[in-house]
């Protein structure tokens, strides 16, 4: 079994990490994948779920600059870390200004 760690930061960044506690190489560089948005001032994630698909799914927020409204944003990795492009734009989804997401979870017919 493999476990995904959210790292909080300035940027959405995963680790994979295989059953015996070391970094999944496959998973990005060296089991990390470090990812910013639309040229976003600050994008962080806050948490995510493991699709039937494999597919990992993340949700925050990001903002353009210091002053500026955080949106909330879905990304999509696929399990290698790079980014699901068939889903939102390029692999994120910007949800509505005033809207919050804090928590996501997989359905089990593969959505969320």
């Amino acid at each position: 079994m493999k476990k995904i760690t959210l790292a909080f930061s300035l940027f959405f960044t995963a680790m994979l990490f295989a059953q015996e506690g070391v970094p999944d190489t496959g998973f990005g560089t060296n089991g990390t994948v470090t990812t910013t948005f639309n040229g976003s001032y600050l994008a962080n994630a806050v948490d995510f779920d493991l699709l039937t698909s494999g597919k990992i799914v993340t949700v925050g927020g990001y903002s353009v600059n210091a002053n500026d409204t955080q949106f909330p944003l879905l990304m999509c990795y696929n399990y290698d870390g790079t980014l699901n492009s068939a889903f939102g734009q390029g692999g994120g989804l910007v949800l509505e200004a005033g809207t919050a997401a804090y928590i996501i979870k997989a359905t089990p017919d593969g959505g969320f």
